[in-house]
């Protein structure tokens, strides 16, 4: 998720893009007459999911409500807190809110990131939550934007919480070869941005593909929308797969570019792979990229 830049040592942008997803904001702190820099991102319950994996590796994968996150980045000490309400960690619980104290945050060349393996104690409305292993990731983008990658935590060392943003973009290398001969790679490129948005309701979640260039002689006119695409949540990430489906090309629906065979399994946080027939072009189609 995207929001305005944080860190005064990395090089940010003076004006916020509209995001998809959610970028940190510089903000003014609540005492004007403190001397620290606060940048902040809220994230709305609307904007994410919360999934539930159990620390034991057995049993049930939850895909929870989403809940209400604030994110408060101290440029001068260089740490992040966080703040939460309405907030499941498995369907029998009642939704919580509670406060995460500040920690250390680590910058490199990508972004930044928080960690704490530790378990703090964090008073809830209800109960006092347990919280390890707590990770937060940032990237910056080339416009100078810090996007938030990845959150997650374990509470009470039972359930590993991962929170999954709606919105979820991809770079990284498009490849295709003919369907005759699927093993010889015959075009590949970075062009292609790929975008997961989830559908928690439906189950279902739409793959759009920005640049859709998939052979040196057929770039696409507009993005390609693949829609309807069912999924599910694992321990590490997701996995979606459909038979055949119709996608749409600059908002019209194309049925010469009918898609057969498409999957695909992301790494919460990390990297997306996937891959499909498109018999329009005579070619199978494979993506392998990162979040960013």
């Amino acid at each position: 998720m995207k929001f305005k830049n944080i860190l005064s040592l990395i090089v940010i942008a003076a004006v916020a893009l509209p995001c998809l997803t959610s970028c940190l904001g510089d903000n003014k702190d609540d005492d004007p007459n403190s001397q620290h820099s606060i940048s902040s991102l809220y994230i709305e319950q609307s904007k994410n999911m919360v999934v539930a994996a159990p620390v034991s590796g057995s049993g049930e994968v939850q895909t929870l409500p989403g809940c209400r996150i604030l994110l408060r980045v101290d440029n001068n000490d260089r740490t992040l807190a966080m703040s939460v309400a309405d907030f499941q960690y498995d369907a029998q619980s009642r939704a919580e809110a509670f406060d995460y104290p500040a920690i250390p945050v680590t910058v490199n060349n990508n972004g930044f990131t928080a960690n704490n393996a530790a378990s703090v104690s964090c008073r809830a409305l209800y109960s006092t939550l347990e919280i390890s292993n707590f990770h937060a990731e940032f990237k910056t983008r080339e416009n100078g934007m810090q996007n938030l990658v990845a959150l997650n935590f374990v509470v009470n060392n039972k359930n590993r919480i991962s929170i999954e943003f709606v919105n979820n973009e991809y770079k990284g290398i498009t490849s295709s070869s003919q369907l005759q001969q699927s093993s010889s790679v015959t075009f590949s490129t970075r062009e292609p941005n790929y975008l997961i948005t989830f559908d928690r309701a439906s189950k279902t979640l739409t793959i759009t593909i920005d640049k859709p260039i998939f052979t040196a002689s057929s770039p696409l006119n507009g993005a390609m929308v693949i829609a309807g695409v069912p999924y599910r949540f694992t321990p590490t990430g997701y996995e979606f797969a459909i038979d055949e489906v119709v996608p749409k090309i600059g908002g019209k629906t194309d049925d010469n570019m009918r898609i057969s065979s498409l999957t695909g399994t992301g790494v919460y946080g990390s990297s997306l792979n996937l891959s499909f027939d498109c018999y329009g072009i005579n070619s199978r189609v494979t993506f392998s990229g990162n979040i960013y």
